[in-house]
This record gives C-alpha cells, sequence and structure tokens, in this order.
C-alpha cells in the first residue's frame, strides 16, 4: 500500500542517544513523502482488528531514480491522474512504459502528467514503532506487488553483501601486517563465524531503524515532487556519529560548566608590559612565548596552577606522566591518574595568537582608505538576493531571500576551496556555477530550468550595484586629500566585468589595486606589506614630501572582520609596523557586516578602530582628522 510518511529523528535518537543528541536530532528539518508499505514475508492482518496491521519496511517514491547502482534499483510507476483536467496518463501519448501498476491512479497536475514516477526497491528503510495502517488510498495490484517485493528483497541482499564487503576492504587497511594471517579477507577470524563487521562497541544500542509518522492530514506532496528523505537520513546518521561516542555526555557537560564559569568572572586587562623587556605604551606583539605571557599577567601567572588544578577532564585510559609545551602532566599527588590538566591554549602553543593590537585611528588626516570592492562599494549580497527572488517558489521547506543568501555564499565557499585544493586556478564564474549547480538541487529546481536557472541568477550576481553613498563619500575623500583603493575579490579578467557596472565618474576616483582578495578566507600575511609598497606610488596621496609612507597614513575600510580587518591588524606576529588603522563598515540588512567576529574578552578578539554604518560616514569621521 501507498502512505504518506515523515521521518522522526527525534523520537529515533530517543531510542539511543543522549539528551544532546536527541536535542540536535529532533532539530532536522523533514518533510513528508510518498512510499510504498510492506514487508518481506507474508503478513496478513488480523481479521478482528484489521487496522493493527503494521508492515515494517518502507520504499520511496520520488521524481527522481534511486542512486544506487543495482538493476532494478527503480521501478515505473503509473498511470497517473491529473486532478485539474481529469485526464490519465494512459489516455496521451507518454514515452515510458509502467511496470508497476497503481490504483486508483496516482495524483498529479495536468502539467506534470507525462513526468516519470519511481518506486526506489532500495534502500527499504526499516521502521520503529509499527504504527498502525489508518486508511489506504492506493494500493498494488497483485502482480505488481509481488515483482516489486522480490525485486526488492533481491536487492536489500545484494546492497548488504556490497555494503559488508567494503567495510571489510575498509577495516583490512586498519589492521597490522602481522595480524593478516590470510590474503583472503572473508577467512580472517574478524569476519569468522556470526560476527557482524559493523557492530562496534559504540552502536550496541543503536534500533537500526526509524521512526515515522504516517498521516494524510496537512500538506500532502505529490507522488512525482522531489523527496528529501535520504538527505534527512544522511543528517541523522551525522548526529548520531557525532553524539554516540563514549563519555560524550560527560563532555559536553563539563564544556558547559567552564563556559558558565569563564562567564560568571570579570575580564580583566593585563598589566603593563614592562616586565618583558617593552617600554611601556609600546604595543604587544601578537603572540609572544608563554613564559614571558606568564610574567606580562603576574596576577594570572599566581593562579594558573589553581586553575589547572580545578579544571579536570576524565580519560578513557591511564597514561604516563610526560610534558606538553614545557608544563608537566604528571598526576598530583593524591589523586587518580585517570585525570590530566587542561591548559588553555595560547599558553600550551605559543604559535597561536595572544592578542589582536588595539590600533586607534591616527590623530591627522589618512593619506589613504583602502575599500573592500565587496560590502562597500557593491552590494553583491543584495545583488544574489534579488538574483534568487524569483526561484525560491520551488524549494521545499520554503526559503526567505536571506536565507537563501546565505546558502548560497556557503556552497560559493565550499566550491572555492575544492578549487584550491585541488591544484586548479581560482576563478570567480566556475566557483559561482558549482555553487549555483549545488544551490540547484537544495531549491529543487526542475531539470529543464536547470539552465536558465544558473544563466540569469550568475548574471545576477556578476553584475551587483553600488550603494548609494559611494559617488558622494568618494568625491568628498578626494577633495579632502585622501586617495582612495579598492581591493578587488576577483582576477582582473573578471575585473573587467565590474568595471562596466561601476559608473564611470566613481571610476576616476578609485585606484583599484591589481592584486586580488580571497574572498571566503582571511587576507595572507604577505598582502600589506606589498599594499603599502604600491600605495607610495599613487600621484593624488596627502602627505609631506620626502616623507615615508607608514601603515598609520593608511585606513582599511571592509564590512568583513576576519576576512579583512582582523589580518590587518596585527594578526600574525609582524611586529607593530605592519598593524593598520581599521573602519568597520556596516550596512543595514549585511550578512557578513553583521556577522560578530568573537575570539575570547578583551585583546584576544578583533576591535576596529571606528565603526560606522555606511561609507559617507567613514568619509566624514576622517575628513574631520586634521
Amino acid at each position: 500500500m501507498l502512505v504518506v510518511a515523515r521521518f522522526n529523528p527525534g523520537q529515533t535518537a530517543s531510542r539511543w542517544l543522549s539528551p544532546s543528541g536527541r536535542l540536535a536530532a529532533s532539530k532536522i528539518p523533514c518533510s513528508p513523502f510518498w512510499a510504498v508499505r510492506f514487508d518481506f514475508t507474508d503478513v496478513l492482518p488480523d481479521v478482528k482488528n484489521p487496522q493493527a496491521y503494521s508492515p515494517g519496511l518502507l520504499c520511496a517514491i520520488s521524481s527522481q531514480p534511486s542512486v544506487i547502482p543495482l538493476e532494478d534499483a527503480s521501478l515505473i510507476v503509473g498511470p497517473k491522474h491529473a486532478l485539474d483536467t481529469g485526464e490519465l496518463s494512459s489516455d496521451v501519448d507518454c514515452s515510458y512504459d509502467v511496470q508497476i501498476t497503481v490504483k486508483p491512479p496516482i495524483y498529479c497536475l495536468s502539467s506534470k502528467l507525462h513526468q516519470i514516477v519511481y518506486l526506489h526497491t532500495v534502500p527499504a528503510l526499516s521502521t520503529l514503532g509499527r504504527q498502525p495502517v489508518q486508511a489506504r488510498i492506493h494500493v498494488l495490484d497483485a502482480d505488481s506487488f509481488d515483482r516489486f517485493r522480490s525485486i526488492a528483497d533481491r536487492n536489500a541482499e545484494l546492497l548488504r553483501h556490497v555494503w559488508i564487503s567494503q567495510r571489510k576492504a575498509q577495516l583490512a587497511e586498519l589492521l597490522p601486517h602481522h595480524a593478516r594471517t590470510d590474503s583472503d579477507p572473508t577467512r580472517w577470524s574478524l569476519f569468522s563465524g556470526t560476527a557482524d563487521p559493523t557492530d562496534f562497541p559504540h552502536t550496541l544500542h543503536n534500533p537500526h531503524g526509524y521512526d515515522f509518522v504516517f498521516t494524510y492530514e496537512g500538506d500532502v506532496p505529490f507522488c512525482d515532487d522531489p523527496i528529501t528523505i535520504y538527505d534527512e537520513i544522511y543528517l541523522y546518521a551525522q548526529v548520531c556519529k557525532d553524539y554516540s561516542w563514549p563519555s560524550a555526555e560527560l563532555v559536553i557537560s563539563w564544556v558547559r560548566r567552564i563556559r558558565a564559569r569563564v562567564n560568571r568572572r570579570k575580564p580583566t586587562q593585563p598589566k603593563a608590559p614592562k616586565a618583558i623587556g617593552l617600554e611601556l605604551g609600546a604595543r604587544v606583539p601578537t603572540h609572544v612565548r608563554f613564559q614571558a605571557l606568564l610574567q606580562q599577567d603576574e596576577d594570572f601567572g599566581k593562579a594558573f596552577d589553581t586553575l589547572a588544578e580545578n579544571e579536570r577532564l576524565p580519560r578513557e585510559c591511564p597514561g604516563e606522566s610526560g610534558t606538553v609545551a614545557g608544563f608537566s602532566t604528571a598526576t598530583p599527588s593524591g589523586r587518580s591518574s585517570e585525570y590530566y590538566k587542561i591548559f588553555p591554549l595560547s599558553f600550551a602553543f605559543p604559535l597561536l595568537p595572544y592578542m589582536f593590537v588595539p590600533v586607534p585611528l591616527s590623530p591627522t588626516r589618512p593619506s589613504v582608505v583602502v575599500l573592500d570592492m565587496f560590502g562597500v562599494i557593491l552590494d553583491r549580497e543584495r545583488a544574489i538576493c534579488d538574483a534568487l527572488r524569483p526561484w525560491l517558489v520551488f524549494a521545499k521547506p520554503p526559503l526567505v531571500p536571506d536565507e537563501a543568501t546565505r546558502l548560497y555564499i556557503e556552497f560559493e565557499a565550499l566550491a572555492f576551496r575544492e578549487q584550491i585544493a585541488s591544484g586548479r586556478a581560482t576563478s570567480f564564474p566556475a566557483s559561482a556555477r558549482t555553487a549555483l549547480s549545488s544551490l540547484a538541487d537544495s531549491l529543487y529546481i526542475p531539470a529543464p530550468l536547470r539552465t536558465t536557472f544558473l544563466d540569469n541568477v550568475l548574471s545576477g550576481i556578476l553584475h551587483p550595484a553600488i550603494f548609494e553613498d559611494v559617488e558622494t563619500a568618494c568625491q568628498e575623500l578626494v577633495s579632502g586629500g585622501i586617495a582612495v583603493v579598492a581591493l578587488a575579490p576577483h582576477s582582473p579578467s573578471t575585473l573587467d566585468t565590474l568595471r562596466t557596472i561601476i559608473p564611470r565618474r566613481v571610476l576616476r576616483l578609485i585606484d583599484v589595486y591589481p592584486v586580488a582578495i580571497p574572498m571566503h578566507t582571511p587576507i595572507p600575511r604577505t598582502f600589506f606589506p606589498d599594499l603599502l609598497a604600491w600605495c607610495e606610488q599613487l600621484p593624488d596621496r596627502a602627505i609631506a614630501p620626502g616623507r615615508a609612507l607608514t601603515t598609520a597614513d593608511v585606513v582599511i575600510a571592509s564590512g568583513g572582520v576576519g576576512r579583512v580587518i582582523a589580518p590587518a591588524m596585527g594578526y600574525y606576529d609582524s611586529g607593530p609596523k605592519d598593524v593598520y588603522p581599521t573602519a568597520h563598515v556596516r550596512r543595514p540588512n549585511g550578512i557578513e557586516c553583521n556577522v560578530r567576529f568573537y575570539v575570547g574578552p578583551g585583546h584576544k578578539s578583533p576591535t576596529p578602530s571606528v565603526v560606522v554604518d555606511g561609507l559617507a560616514e567613514l568619509a566624514h569621521v576622517l575628513i574631520e582628522r586634521g
């Protein structure tokens, strides 16, 4: 019989995961889908209570075939009945032959009467709870059901053998060579008898099934709608991996206690850096040796042993004494050997940055202001949002434009990472097209419209509009003797496209730095010295003749704190000469500019020199100085 089911990951997780795992699983969004509910064996309903018949397997029905490469993994279902016109697919010329017959015909719209509907014979999802069948709207005829069940039974056994063989091959790579007593993995003692190679200790209580809710109420989908059940199960499986390891709940509780204790403490400013050989008023390097840091903050140095003594984490196995980054890991007297000290990473690993250097604006007017092209000059996020808006009618569940914009930016960042990992040149149009292909799958854009979707949305993304205050602000800056430099996150070839968007009267006011900056990662440490040397060659920079341009004369302005501002503030240990004053330009309804970039209290998080609501306000602030 055909049923409408919806996966219930929260109920499934409650059978064996910890409370934190149940909470994470319950947040997985799930959508209803059509499926065939059956058993591999003949189970007859109770004559006295026919509604108590509760078969325990589900095979999904979708407009897309099964991705599992087995013979007859998908069977074509029909006929179809158009609700709006009353037509039957059997009465019109269709280019496919029905393999599984459903009575009465499955419902659809006339626009999808010719679309193929597939019944997946694999995977067969095992249900838990065994809810009784409440109603039967569609059923398979006897011959079709027998054929479907025999194919599903065969494919389930084939899939099991293939999966176990792959697991054997994976485990074989983990075994030491001296344990491989036979070249044939099937004869190893690890897999002999009835031992299950997939039965690991942390999954002993796994029910190996799923809870579903069966209902015909609410927004019932059509059989030819795309389904998300497999994505939902993949997300649930990831939650199981994240929360099923030993002592997971114990560690989560420990982290919560530490967070609560840290939040109750008052942040204290470190004492003057005179003790580490620096003069008063000098800028502190971004990371120094941990011994010097302990000398710098004497109060923390005295309380360090007490802090490490009190904050302890259980170990699974006792270990021997040793040293980590100069500190002893030997257990104190009177304590069990199953505990060890936890040290702050900034002290245990001195290569990590200790603080972000606060850089105030110079009391005099700067000579150069460097503007991030995206977020300060061009409204890229609005271009993405407007380009995606007409296509969100296909999204299931529905997405608002801002959510779709965030999802696209995430896919775009992943596409850039794949390009870098593969060693290919990072091309923005290629990465954007790859991101849009992934987004089209998430939005369930119909296959015939994919090409139109890619072309139209990509064209919109590549043609963002400038903010309204750009021209007036740039004119004010240049009139005040401040040179305006733009940082473009594109190669020169792609930048030519942007030049056609920006009006010529604005381009005459801006010098574009010829080296592209990353779009989704922090600017590298070697970028800023080269930028400073290039700015020295600008003919219209306001600076006294004979005096070299310094970092204090250059203001870095961007909406991306982690991407641009944090590296400019001395994120790396390059000394005070490479630290720049910065401006955080925030825009209404912006995404990147309104992200709170938080590392830790005080100077452990970057604090821009000035925060402004737009480029016009920044120009006013800089012109007023000196």
